[in-house]
């Protein structure tokens, strides 16, 4: 009996929509700057998902804007890989690309003092909840929905 009672809620448990994985989750947070910042050899080519509120946008490569965000411990900037229309000044948005060394060719040089940048590759417009993505990122991008952060393959 105690064995059945262990199934059961063994079953329950993990089919619970309480422990239903969420879309889209976050793995970086403002927190994860600062470190982040200081040890890029370490960081670059890891895949983060976090919220920011975008501050900036500046022309990047043609139809990709270059656009700065914040997080509460500091700014990031974005070298996207498609332009989604999310990119408004004052938007709250969840990204989702790798954490990259930047690198200086005339437009991150022209914008970004930092060594670092995100290359986006999806952006949830968070008061829409809409999603936009590259098309060729579509195995990592559903993951993500799926509750998972995708795996760079290094």
């Amino acid at each position: 009996m105690r064995k059945l009672l262990s199934i059961i809620l063994f079953v329950f448990a993990t089919h619970s929509p309480i422990l239903a994985q969420i879309a889209c989750p976050v793995n970086f947070f403002g927190k994860d700057l600062i470190p982040a910042q200081h040890d890029l050899k370490s960081w670059a080519g890891k895949i983060i998902a976090f919220n920011a509120i975008v501050m900036e946008v500046e022309d990047g490569y043609p139809g990709k804007p270059y656009y700065r965000v914040a997080m509460d411990t500091g700014e990031l900037w974005i070298a996207s890989l498609m332009k989604s229309g999310y990119e408004v000044p004052g938007k709250p948005v969840r990204i989702l690309g790798y954490f990259s060394d930047v690198e200086q060719d005339t437009i991150a040089a022209k914008y970004n003092k930092t060594k670092y940048q995100v290359l986006a590759f999806g952006i949830v417009d968070l008061s829409t909840k809409q999603l936009s993505m590259v098309p060729d990122a579509k195995p990592q991008v559903q993951e993500w929905i799926d509750g998972k952060i995708p795996k760079a393959y290094r």
